[in-house]
């Protein structure tokens, strides 16, 4: 028996563009342009029971998404 099995998990979300310069920020605040980011793809993997493992990643790399 398994403890943690995953199967082709992936995960996208919109993140704002952030663009340089005083104009940009306001213009930001009228109309905000979102950029497609792609955290997790295809992601397969399976814990045996009693096994440790540790998960590490940057920010924004979908480390608490996959267990969630």
């Amino acid at each position: 028996m398994t403890v943690v099995e995953v199967d082709e998990l992936a995960m996208s979300y919109r993140a704002p563009v952030r663009k340089g310069g005083l104009r940009a920020a306001l213009g930001s605040l009228v109309r905000r342009e979102y950029k497609t980011v792609q955290a997790l793809d295809q992601v397969s993997f399976t814990i045996a029971k009693g096994e440790v493992v540790g998960f590490i990643g940057p920010n924004g790399a979908g480390k608490t998404t996959t267990v969630s």
